[in-house]
């Protein structure tokens, strides 16, 4: 009778034990061991359209869009989204296997390591033409209209150092009023007869040094309203900025329109002057050129014409009241 109750209460443990080894077997095929995500950091070469620090760190909300190997990578998986939240630079998505996150997992090395592009503050989703935004004065619309792309190859499980470059150019525009007498009610620039649309290879060989090529477009129709920045020299120097694809500034290219309001409320004047040289300043992209203009009676002096990392020429000349 004791060895009868012995098996029943064997074979009832060997029941038990064989329904936990079930119970986990299941639990372990339904919550797999989480896969590693991508993570990356981001600094930026030049100058930063709205700071000066050389971390990426723009306005909150702002997205990196990184793709495995390429900007023209449709697979799915290796497309991630970071989103700048004030602090760091975070998965937009934290759900696993959401569909704006890359996991190393998923990706194939390609000759022992692992290439990645990334592109900001918009996603060109593989599109390879674009225009600039052309009206700039707002700070959002400038933010926007800088292009900056990056890329990176890392060994498995490395963060992602993301370099970013800017891929157009930034002309700045510096009007010296300092010897007018008169009274000067307002200033404004435009840049005139420009091109604003360019293509984007996302392939072929890329480095660090050259993260994507940007062909300029030949449509010179665009006017370019610069960003307005703070004033120099005492109030004396008015500064502006605008991006736009590399171009010439020429009398047969595009043109900067200067007008200056002088005068007091019910009886003004405007001047307006336009630089527009034989000898074209030409505009690079990843570069900021300085074009330096100084208000001497009729005439609008140039100053000179600086090229910073965005390598220094400079030129002279003189710009006449338009008649």
């Amino acid at each position: 009778m004791k060895t009868k109750q012995l098996t029943n209460v064997a074979l009832s443990l060997s029941c038990c034990l064989a329904a936990l080894t079930a119970c986990v077997g299941e639990e372990t095929e339904v919550f797999p061991p989480e896969k590693q995500p991508v993570g990356i950091s981001a600094t930026i070469t030049g100058e930063v359209t709205t700071k000066a620090e050389p971390d990426y760190k723009p306005a909150s909300d702002t997205k990196i869009y990184m793709y495995y190997k390429n900007g023209g990578n449709t697979t799915t998986g290796e497309k991630g989204i970071y989103t700048y939240n004030g602090a760091s630079w975070n998965a937009a998505d934290e759900l696993l296997n959401a569909g704006d996150r890359i996991f190393w997992d998923d990706l194939v090395a390609v000759s022992g390591k692992y290439p990645f592009f990334a592109v900001s503050p918009k996603d060109p989703a593989g599109v390879t033409t674009g225009s600039v935004e052309t009206d700039q004065s707002s700070e959002p619309n400038f933010a926007n209209a800088d292009l900056l792309m990056a890329y990176s190859e890392v060994a498995r499980q490395a963060k992602v150092p993301l370099i970013f470059k800017h891929m157009l150019a930034k002309l700045t525009v510096k009007v010296n009023t300092g010897v007018v007498s008169a009274s000067i009610n307002q200033i404004s620039v435009s840049v005139k007869d420009a091109i604003k649309e360019y293509t984007v290879a996302y392939t072929g060989t890329l480095s660090g040094d050259s993260p994507a090529k940007i062909t300029t477009g030949s449509e010179r129709n665009a006017t370019f309203t610069p960003h307005t920045e703070s004033t120099e020299s005492n109030g004396k120097v008015y500064v502006y900025s605008v991006i736009l694809p590399a171009q010439d500034i020429s009398s047969a290219a595009a043109k900067v329109k200067t007008t200056i309001t002088i005068g007091n409320p019910g009886s003004t004047e405007d001047l307006v002057y336009t630089y527009a040289p034989t000898s074209a300043t030409t505009l690079a992209n990843g570069k900021n050129t300085i074009l330096t203009l100084t208000v001497n009676g009729t005439v609008l002096e140039l100053g000179d014409v600086k090229v910073t990392n965005w390598n220094e020429v400079l030129a002279d000349g003189n710009i006449s009241l338009d008649k």
